[in-house]
């Protein structure tokens, strides 16, 4: 699944925030430790998104399905935090990276 299709998976369940955006137009001021740990915490998103999406699929009316995106944005932003991002962080870095081609290179070398 590529990564824009990731991060829309997120911002479906509500992870994500529009966040502008502070990262240089090439990336470059984004360091190779936040790039790992994007990484990391991307894929582990990823992993829940798909997890709680097939689970809202089944979900039987609007309560159970609300309280399944309320568990997915929690273990989504344990998942962010854990990897050593904050949130914020990873919006910035998300939107960055869907804008910006260089910057979506380094992070597909690091999957």
């Amino acid at each position: 699944m590529s990564i824009t299709k990731r991060a829309g998976l997120a911002l479906a369940i509500g992870l994500l925030t529009v966040v502008p955006a502070t990262y240089a137009q090439d990336g470059a001021d984004l360091s190779q430790q936040k790039l790992e740990q994007y990484t990391q915490a991307q894929q582990k998103v990823a992993s829940i998104s798909q997890e709680y999406r097939e689970r809202l699929g089944a979900a039987q009316d609007r309560e159970k399905a609300t309280e399944l995106r309320n568990q997915a944005r929690q273990e989504m932003m344990q998942a962010v935090t854990a990897s050593g991002l904050t949130v914020a962080e990873y919006n910035r870095i998300t939107q960055a990276v869907q804008t910006d081609p260089k910057l979506r290179e380094r992070v597909l070398e690091h999957q």
